[in-house]
């Protein structure tokens, strides 16, 4: 029932749309696709989204049918979502201890995948953009890559084995990382596309954040249960995880293709590399935003990899781990329809600014509450997840806001690129992340040890949890300070983009 009743919340109050063809601005050398496609009778506008047109979607006004189009769209972020936690809370304790890879070498694997990825994501984007289909770019790139990514999830969580090379661990790893990209980016730079008002935006990616964490909490509950119950270890969970995200992505992703139709957009033309780099150089907004997500990104990874080591080995909460962890991403669930209320009233960098605040808190109490008490225990994860919701799902909206300041500057629309860029900045900052194994190696933690560890290598452990994250958070709370492109803002640059689609209709050839 809850999913539901979020859902309606997000997509009744959902009243303020604005959509229109966006016109390129021919002194820039795009506008002639766009022209073409007005000429030929093009909308910007989806079906769905269209009260003169008929069928399922998001149509505004279109109460139940509005519903279970922001439900439809959403579906395919519970997977993507559910993918992120495996690969940093479970799979390098599953490679350095069922496995038997060293630790440090864990940590290479998982930072060089991540490294050689650095400059795919942004290509991917790109690509998109410029991407021609009767079916939609972005649905195209999406179903295409879900069988690869499929058999890639098979391989990393179950196909491997002990003594398996390294170069075929790392080249799964980043083979991985490049089909959840493709997906994952053309499924943000579609919700950017489909609303275009501020804080539409906000509600429709909240509605993708509330299934990402549904995801989430499924997945986590496998291995809760299957250990519990005494059905299998911690190696039968993570091929339990894996074969539960086999299953899902291809209904996910096909419902939200079946169901969802796409804005009839123009392609963009190819733009060197060198001119695309140069406007986001240009863009101070954009800067700041990916500098305090990288410093999230870091932050996710270094405690997201130490949770169970910490859980298990220091705080000796053994299974009861795994539930902590549920109730933390219940608090998340709980708290995204409350960081969407935050960003309507004092804005999406206030917002975001006040959820770090409310994440360094919360982490640091998750260390101080004693582990005898486990009530206590459960009181400070919900307490900390609730603003675990913020960071993903208002970077995601802000970064929506950018491309329309991009777009008023260069006269192209590139969702594509800036999302391929933020993908890029989010999976370095998480690959830093468990470098910490490296200094927790150093210390002469040993992964096979567990709780008998030394003094000193449990020490590191806490040390790193703690004190660590509340540095990192702070940071990228004051990196924000600099970020400026307010609700305001936002509707001035909107308010030009309707005026050139104006002028670009009205002086698009007749044929």
């Amino acid at each position: 029932m809850l999913l539901p009743v979020l859902f309606s919340v997000f997509s009744n109050t959902d009243r303020d749309y604005t959509f229109g063809e966006k016109a390129l601005n021919p002194e820039a050398g795009f506008g002639a696709s766009r022209q073409i496609h007005q000429s030929r009778g093009g909308s910007n506008m989806p079906k769905a989204l269209d009260p003169a047109q008929s069928g399922p979607g998001l149509a505004d006004g279109a109460g139940k049918s509005a519903d279970r189009g922001v439900l439809a769209f959403s579906l395919p972020g519970a997977p993507l979502l559910a993918m992120t936690l495996p690969a940093i809370i479970y799979l390098p304790p599953y490679y350095s201890g069922a496995l038997g890879f060293d630790l440090a070498l864990v940590a290479s694997a998982f930072f060089l995948a991540r490294m050689l990825d650095l400059a795919i994501d942004p290509s991917i984007g790109a690509w998109q953009d410029r991407t021609v289909s009767s079916i939609g770019r972005r649905k195209l790139w999406m179903v295409v890559a879900t069988a690869p990514t499929m058999a890639l999830i098979w391989w990393v969580y179950i196909g491997l084995g002990p003594g398996t090379p390294f170069w075929l661990l790392l080249g799964g790893l980043f083979s991985l990382q490049v089909c959840y990209s493709v997906i994952s980016i053309a499924h943000l730079s579609w919700a950017a596309e489909l609303r275009p008002e501020y804080h539409a935006r906000t509600r429709l990616l909240g509605g993708v954040q509330i299934a990402g964490v549904a995801g989430q909490i499924i997945i986590l509950a496998l291995p809760a249960v299957i250990q519990s119950n005494g059905w299998g270890d911690f190696r039968d969970s993570v091929h339990v995880m894996g074969w539960a995200l086999i299953i899902t992505l291809p209904l996910m992703v096909g419902a939200c293709a079946i169901l969802v139709p796409e804005p009839n957009s123009p392609p963009m033309p190819a733009i060197p590399w060198r001119v695309a780099f140069a406007a986001l150089a240009q863009n101070r907004n954009f800067q700041w935003l990916m500098a305090s997500d990288f410093l999230i990104g870091v932050m996710q990874g270094l405690t997201g990899g130490l949770f169970v080591f910490l859980f298990r080995n220091v705080l000796k909460l053994g299974a009861f781990s795994e539930v902590l962890l549920l109730f933390y991403f219940m608090g998340a669930m709980a708290g995204t329809p409350i960081w969407v209320a935050a960003s309507r009233r004092y804005g999406k960098r206030a917002a975001l600014q006040g959820a770090l605040a409310w994440a360094l808190v919360g982490n640091l109490l998750i260390i101080v509450v004693p582990p005898g008490i486990p009530w206590l225990s459960i009181v400070s994860m919900v307490f900390a997840g609730l603003a675990a919701s913020a960071p993903v799902l208002l970077v995601r909206a802000m970064v929506a806001d950018v491309v329309d300041e991009d777009d008023v500057r260069s006269g192209a629309a590139r969702p594509g690129l800036f999302f391929g860029v933020q993908q890029t900045v989010v999976k370095l900052g998480i690959a830093a992340g468990p470098l910490a194994y490296v200094v927790l190696n150093a210390q002469g933690f040993e992964a096979k040890l567990g709780p008998d560890n030394s003094p000193q290598a449990i020490q590191a452990l806490i040390n790193l949890f703690a004190f660590g994250p509340a540095f990192l958070l702070a940071l990228g709370a004051l990196a924000l300070h600099r970020y400026d492109l307010s609700h305001a803002r936002q509707q001035q640059l909107r308010a030009q983009l309707s005026q050139r689609s104006l002028a670009g209709s009205l002086n698009a050839p007749r044929v």
